[in-house]
């Protein structure tokens, strides 16, 4: 019995096997060419979308801690703020109902222009439900999916976002400092 008949691709592969690396050039260079133009054009079209994102405004802050009185000195507390948020992925409608949250995680980009991602912690959210299945968990979103408490200390917390209420004067880490003797405050980056 003879063998099958082979498929014009199974000769191609055969032929491109026998081909020298001369002779493989232009289609190697062409096959560069159009990677870059799929890059660029995929970039372009996921920065207009973060655009329409960033429209809507959204920053998340997180506590990442402090110190208590020292003198005169009432003691501080840090803060890190991100955004504006780039991309919204959100729950489907099963995990929005048993989690009481839309969104799964935020993206954003920092100073750098590097892409970060901050998860809804489903673990923090059933640690804050203390066991009470009636209880609707705390919704907060960290750059990882894990919660571990005997890390997340007062003075130096896991940094949990949450979305701010209003517009937020200062981005990036800061700290605001407070006095014993008046009720100034002052930041400092």
């Amino acid at each position: 019995m003879s063998s099958k008949p082979q498929s014009a691709f199974q000769f191609y592969l055969k032929s491109w096997k026998n081909m020298s690396e001369e002779e493989k050039a232009p289609f190697i260079l062409m096959a560069q060419r159009d990677k870059i133009r799929y890059e660029n054009e995929k970039l372009e079209k996921e920065l207009k979308e973060e655009e329409e994102v960033k429209k809507l405004q959204i920053y998340l802050r997180a506590y990442t801690g402090g110190y208590s009185a020292v003198g005169l000195d009432n003691g501080a507390r840090c803060y890190d703020t991100v955004g504006p948020i780039t991309k919204i992925n959100e729950f489907d409608e099963i995990e929005q109902k048993k989690w009481g949250v839309k969104v799964k995680s935020f993206e954003y980009r920092d100073k750098n222009n590097s892409k970060w991602t901050l998860h809804h912690n489903k673990k923090y959210h059933i640690y804050t439900k203390y066991g009470d299945e009636n209880k609707i968990g705390n919704n907060v979103y960290t750059h990882g999916t894990n919660y571990n408490r005997n890390n997340d200390r007062p003075y130096k917390p896991i940094p949990k976002y949450n979305i701010c209420k209003e517009l937020p004067e200062h981005i990036g880490a800061f700290t605001q400092h407070y006095t014993s003797f008046d009720n100034n405050t002052w930041i400092t980056k």
